[in-house]
């Protein structure tokens, strides 16, 4: 481990671009501190045997390369017959609808929803997805019972990311979390979850899980 060297190769100008400037900024001195080398504005042209080729030329030495290419739709929802954006998803109406069906309601990664207020798509996180569920299925009461479907209204409460196993950065409701209370949270969130999908059991079983592997 002594003798590990990081790179982590970025082809946008910045890291973390859903997290607010401050954070951003306290993320890559942090990963600095750890050693890591951060070279953002690069892409990579091509792989060979333990070498990474960035388009500017420089040859960054890679004999274990891990790919995070980020987040994407499914292919094959491309394939379904339905309106699809530039980034793969399928466009919906503001009550999670394919645009120009009023019968076939869209939700989780392949749903191009966005915000109604500022426009933009919503990220594909996992809670957005679990509020698209609710809601859909309500919609589907409410028509079924004669009524009107009702837009789609996300609660983006924050986002915390792991630098390192007992360091992180993040936002929740406005406020600027670092270090421990940002892990602090961000495990909180994975308990919340567990709880939601599985209950007390499953609740138990993964923090045990989780609490042993920070030992």
């Amino acid at each position: 481990p002594a003798e590990l060297t990081i790179s982590l190769i970025e082809g946008r100008p910045d890291i973390l671009y859903d997290l607010p400037q401050a954070q951003r900024d306290k993320a890559r001195a942090r990963l600095e501190r750890m050693g890591v080398r951060v070279m953002t504005d690069s892409q990579l042209s091509r792989i060979e045997a333990a070498q990474a080729h960035l388009v500017n030329g420089d040859v960054v030495p890679a004999p274990v390369l891990v790919w995070c290419g980020g987040a994407k739709a499914d292919p094959h929802a491309a394939g379904w017959g339905f309106e699809v954006d530039p980034s793969g998803r399928l466009v919906v109406d503001d009550r999670l609808r394919a645009e120009g069906y009023e019968d076939v309601y869209v939700i989780g990664d392949v749903s191009g929803a966005r915000h109604p207020e500022t426009g933009r798509a919503l990220p594909m996180l996992a809670q957005i997805a679990i509020q698209q569920g609710p809601a859909t299925a309500d919609n589907l009461h409410r028509e079924a019972t004669g009524g009107e479907p009702e837009t789609f209204d996300p609660h983006i409460r924050g986002e915390f990311v792991s630098i390192g196993p007992t360091w992180g950065v993040g936002v929740m409701y406005g406020m600027k979390l670092t270090g421990i209370p940002a892990i602090v949270m961000k495990r909180i969130t994975y308990m919340k979850y567990w709880f939601q999908v599985g209950g007390v059991k499953l609740l138990w079983r993964r923090t045990r899980e989780m609490l042993a592997m920070q030992r």
